[in-house]
């Protein structure tokens, strides 16, 4: 932390860092990644991309990219200003912190208040250890100063940060900083 203290950590429906089991992820191309972003993206906005593996898996990889732009900007959920690049950055984005491995010191212990979606994102749990999974913090308790804050919120991984469930989010994560603060 560098010599800063920190108040309180907000942990969005996320587990600990941990030795995760990457191996479903292992041996997956471009195309692949690709898909599983369009995927992801359709679920947040609720909007329809169509990209079958099939249709692109042989083309060009920027030819992808553009395939995934041209359906996002379609669904305006982009607009269609650097909209290549931008798609090229979310899908770097998503494989870096999808196969990030990180297990951090117990110390510091910290305050930690861990907002929970209601709703498990299907296949959202996969390679998390099973110890973490039949825990309710999902291994933040370790980390913790006073044990962790845990409420659980509408929506799932992805859709409790969506429009639709934003604001009531904001406004619980706000009662509690100000509750904590006192």
């Amino acid at each position: 932390l560098g010599g800063e203290s920190v108040a309180r950590l907000i942990v969005l429906d996320a587990g600990t860092p941990s030795g995760r089991d990457l191996s479903a992820m292992s041996g997956w191309d471009d195309s692949k990644w690709l898909v599983t972003v369009a995927d992801t993206i359709s679920h947040m906005y609720d909007k329809p991309l169509f990209l079958p593996m099939e249709s692109i898996a042989n083309l060009p990889w920027n030819d992808q990219i553009s395939a995934l732009a041209d359906q996002l900007v379609s669904q305006k959920i982009i607009d269609s200003q650097n909209n290549v690049e931008l798609v090229r950055g979310i899908i770097e984005v998503f494989k870096t912190q999808a196969q990030i491995v990180y297990d951090p010191p117990f110390e510091p212990r910290l305050p930690i208040s861990m907002f929970r979606a209601k709703s498990i994102l299907e296949g959202f749990l996969d390679g998390m250890p099973e110890e973490l999974k039949n825990d309710q913090t999902w291994g933040w308790h370790q980390y913790a100063l006073g044990g962790v804050k845990l409420t659980y919120v509408e929506g799932d991984h992805l859709t409790m940060v969506s429009r639709l469930h934003a604001t009531a989010l904001s406004e619980v994560i706000h009662q509690q900083l100000m509750r904590h603060n006192e």
